[in-house]
């Protein structure tokens, strides 16, 4: 489950921190009531701002009941990282850690391979890479050129 609310810079420290507490023991009462739990000590928050606003965001966990609700600076969201900073810094850390990967994989196995099969080989490993100027999720969540 993701919530995903807005509020002014000035404001994230002090206003909005009850707010994200109201919003979760809210959630945790609605599932128990329908017979679901919602795990708190799992719970993570999200502050985005601009790098010059990085400054006005909040650094303390935000308690809930008797759980600490841990501030993070990097989400997975439907196969993208979205950071604090909205920079995008992880998610292409992440790419480009999986393509050195598909290299070193590609060395080790290269000498048992014909040509054809070594290129189709990094085409599979590295293409859904290439879907357009910049991937933001997984190949079906993109346009995939013909």
């Amino acid at each position: 489950m993701q919530i995903y609310g807005h509020c002014q810079p000035s404001d994230a420290g002090g206003l909005a921190q009850p707010v994200i507490v109201c919003i979760i023991s809210e959630i945790s009462a609605w599932t128990n009531a329908n017979r679901l739990q919602l795990n708190l000590a799992k719970t993570e928050v999200l502050w985005c701002a601009s790098s010059r606003r990085q400054h006005l965001v909040p650094t303390a966990s935000v308690r809930v009941s008797d759980v600490l609700v841990s501030l993070v600076t990097a989400v997975w969201d439907l196969g993208v990282y979205i950071d604090t900073d909205v920079i995008m810094r992880t998610h292409v850390t992440s790419i480009v850690r999986a393509c050195f990967l598909a290299m070193c994989q590609t060395r080790s196995v290269r000498r048992s391979l014909t040509q054809h099969a070594l290129l189709t080989w990094v085409r599979a490993l590295v293409g859904p890479l290439q879907a357009g100027p910049l991937q933001l999720g997984p190949s079906r969540y993109c346009w995939l050129p013909a």
